[in-house]
């Protein structure tokens, strides 16, 4: 599960971001599903911030009653101060970005630049994948 290194990994993104210079830190990456044609994606948002946050998928099939992403128009609201479940449709191969919306401001108070952004990678149904380790000199 990704909750693993969580607090290992805000502990030391957050000691990085204090310093005069602010520094990144590797392990803060954009999260990249890989779904096969035809999936359906379901994402278990989990919040543990102190602000409503959600998930915006863009270019996948869903139900924008229930998983939009967007606190839009009449649509529900989708942001959440905890768990949210969203589900996604793989009936296009691409690949589809994803970020939140309930802050897209481009400033240090946002969150999209930090880190809450990513992919969703759909491939031909006889996509296989492995895990594979890049071992740098």
């Amino acid at each position: 599960m990704l909750e693993e290194g969580a607090k290992r990994i805000r502990r030391e993104a957050l000691r990085r971001v204090e310093r005069d210079i602010p520094q990144p830190y590797k392990e803060v990456q954009p999260l990249v599903i890989r779904a096969n044609l035809g999936d359906t994606v379901k994402l278990r948002f989990w919040n543990s911030l102190d602000r409503r946050l959600l998930i915006h998928v863009q270019g996948l099939s869903y139900g924008v009653n229930t998983s939009d992403g967007a606190s839009v128009g009449y649509n529900n609201d989708s942001t959440t101060g905890g768990e949210f479940w969203y589900t996604r449709y793989a009936d296009t191969e691409g690949v589809f970005l994803f970020h939140d919306m309930a802050d897209p401001r481009s400033t240090e108070d946002a969150t999209n630049i930090h880190s809450l952004f990513g992919a969703i990678i759909v491939e031909a149904p006889e996509a296989e994948w492995f895990l594979c380790q890049l071992l740098l000199p």
